[in-house]
């Protein structure tokens, strides 16, 4: 009996320090990586940020390279771009499914809890081939939790938060399957300094609240493998409601238009070995995006309703050759999406796509290529246009990407002290065909364009990263990388009428960068990351008068400092986020310009075993109560506070 008592404080004790560990970035790709270029895997339920976090979009926004902008309080709308892209040049995939588009905004990272996934594979500047998709400014893919062994564990999680807002969730895992389910909604309401439309004289200034920010939400997430003979399948169902308002401008609010929202998605792996190096892949997936803007009073549109309406089907196969250090595979893949409003069809795309990619990879060197080709088809309904007629339009594009890396260490025998060290370079030619409606924004109506042209971009990379053991038992692992892109054709939106906008080839651009992050990690003990990344975004097109202004809503200077320590049964989490230089208008007006933000949260948590783990956290978010918009015109809230009970068994 005393034997199962030691095993049962044993194991108790194993569940603990898990849940406790702080999984670092892994600066390393894998020798196994199939991109034909560099990529980071960033940890998100595990992440050091993790505790101080309510969604993906929290941990993501304090990564190099990218800007999370957002338009509203936490849950309610937020974009990300990568190394100076737009949102809408970014591809998004959950386990390699691409995520529906909806017709009115780009995805909205908002929806995406950070309990439901261990990772995300950041791809900037390239899409790998892969993953079924094509885009200028790189993709993410994030993957869903997965226990280790095969026996079944439940997480729950509750969380308020001063905001007056409540979420709920609830997992069930095994090694072969996940059921994930998930409530949130919050009234967000919070007061914000208006300027009255006169940002030169602060004595109009009033102290306002913000109403009609609030949003309910629900979703559910499962994902389960089998295998049938030599077939390994695995499949994925996601489903999402939500219902929330739109706010509208501080000095323009809207009282009354709401939005509610449904994303239905599955898809479905199959994959089987015809001998010991080469494999083949089938995959299919289905989506349906609606949304439904109500306006009763008239306030964003000029009717009291608006309902969109997209479905798309997706399926592909892919034939792979692999050893131990050689890594190719073909892949084709045929898309069809479609758009309606108010029940009647406006558009349709078809998109076939083929792709290759090839690696080499030893201890000591890795070189990989991918290329692709696609093909676009969209047929816009009569009228789809402003009195327009049916209308056909065809685009084709190549894409290619090529990598080399280095790691003189395996000259040595570095394998005992787990020192790595890698020197790459990367260049990639990227395109994107442009959408028939391109759209930005809940309350903005744009006016669709029939004559956009491909948006095109060449990125040139070279980086160092590493990892070597210091003093006192810390593992210190560093990353720098420099980039230059050049774009062109960028697709921009410019004002049409009081009420509208238009999507137009207004701009070439050239972007610049680095990045840098260092981590010091004390296994149990402490966490130390800084982060920085300068970036040199600028207009280079055709209009004198914009040439050499910095492109809106991208940070010159974005630096981060995250320190995580333990004690014991106790963890204490400080985050500060500085963004500087930031024009939030494209004229790189001083009275919009952005000298300086400073975001700092600290959060301390309990974990406590007691037949399940439970961990008790309190958060302070935005301590210093910085109040400075991302988006012209979106008020952002002030310091709030968090509370969060997670149990897990």
């Amino acid at each position: 009996m005393s034997q199962n008592v030691h095993g049962d404080e044993a194991e108790e004790l194993r569940v603990q320090a898990k849940l406790k560990r702080i999984k670092p970035i892994r600066l390393i790709s894998s020798s196994d990586a199939r991109a034909a270029g560099s990529y980071r895997e960033i940890p998100l339920a595990t992440a050091a940020e993790a505790p101080l976090s309510e969604r993906a979009s929290d941990v993501l926004q304090k990564q190099t390279g990218v800007q999370v902008n957002r338009a509203g309080a936490p849950g309610t709308q937020s974009v990300l771009a990568i190394r100076g892209m737009s949102p809408d040049q970014v591809e998004y995939f959950i386990e390699g499914v691409p995520l529906p588009r909806p017709l009115a905004t780009p995805p909205n990272l908002e929806m995406l809890p950070l309990p439901l996934f261990s990772a995300v594979d950041i791809y900037p500047s390239f899409v790998p081939s892969h993953l079924p998709g094509a885009n200028i400014g790189g993709a993410l893919n994030f993957r869903l939790l997965r226990p280790e062994g095969e026996s079944a564990r439940y997480l729950t999680q509750v969380s308020q938060n001063s905001l007056l807002g409540t979420s709920v969730i609830a997992a069930r895992q095994t090694g072969s399957s996940l059921n994930f389910v998930s409530f949130e909604q919050s009234r967000n309401r919070y007061e914000y300094v208006s300027n009255n439309g006169t940002p030169e004289n602060r004595s109009d200034d009033r102290v306002l609240q913000r109403l009609n920010e609030d949003f309910t939400r629900a979703g559910y997430t499962g994902f389960g493998t089998l295998a049938a003979g030599k077939w390994q399948i695995a499949g994925l169902a996601d489903f999402y409601h939500s219902d929330r308002g739109i706010p509208g401008v501080q000095n323009l609010p809207i009282e009354s238009a709401r939005r509610s929202e449904q994303r239905m998605s599955g898809a479905v792996k199959a994959a089987r070995p015809l001998s010991e190096t080469l494999n083949v892949q089938l995959i299919a997936t289905t989506s349906f995006d609606r949304s439904e803007l109500t306006d009763p009073k008239r306030e964003l549109i000029a009717a009291t309703r608006q309902l969109s309406e997209s479905p798309q089907l997706l399926a592909g196969a892919s034939l792979a050759f692999r050893t131990n250090t050689v890594d190719a595979a073909v892949h084709t893949r045929a898309k069809y999406q479609s758009i309606a409003v108010d029940r009647g069809n406006i558009a349709a795309r078809h998109e076939g796509q083929g792709t290759a990619n090839a690696a080499y990879d030893t201890s000591l060197f890795r070189v990989a290529a991918q290329t692709g080709f696609t093909a676009t088809q969209d047929n816009a309904a009569q009228n789809a246009f402003y009195a327009s007629r049916e209308t056909v339009f065809s685009t084709t594009g190549v894409s290619a990407s090529g990598f080399v890396a280095l790691r003189p260490l395996a000259l040595f025998d570095a394998s005992a002290d787990r020192s790595a060290l890698e020197v790459y370079a990367q260049a990639t030619s990227a395109f994107r065909s442009p959408t028939l409606y391109e759209r930005f924004g809940d309350g903005l109506f744009v006016t669709a364009s029939e004559f956009l042209r491909s948006e095109r971009a060449i990125t040139n990379a070279a980086g160092v990263r590493g990892a070597l053991n210091c003093p006192a038992s810390i593992i210190c692992s560093w990353r720098s990388e420099a980039w230059l892109t050049g774009a062109k054709d960028f697709i921009l939106f410019t004002q049409n009428s009081s009420r509208t906008l238009i999507a137009v080839n207004a701009s070439s651009a050239q972007i610049a960068g680095l990045e840098n992050e260092v981590q010091l990690h004390l296994p149990e003990k402490f966490l130390l990351s800084l982060r920085y990344t300068y970036l040199d975004a600028r207009d280079y097109g055709s209009i004198p008068y914009y040439q050499d202004k910095y492109l809106p809503f991208r940070p010159r200077h974005h630096a981060v400092a995250t320190l995580t320590l333990l004690f014991g049964q106790l963890r204490s989490i400080t985050s500060a986020e500085f963004r500087g230089a930031v024009f939030r208008d494209r004229y790189n007006s001083y009275g919009f310009y952005l000298p300086s933000k400073i975001l700092v949260d600290s959060g301390i948590d309990y974990t406590l075993s007691s037949g399940a783990t439970h961990i008790l956290n309190f958060t302070v978010k935005n301590i210093t109560d910085d109040r400075e918009t991302d988006f012209i015109g979106y008020p952002l809230p002030g310091r709030y506070y968090l509370v969060r009970w997670t149990a897990q068994y």
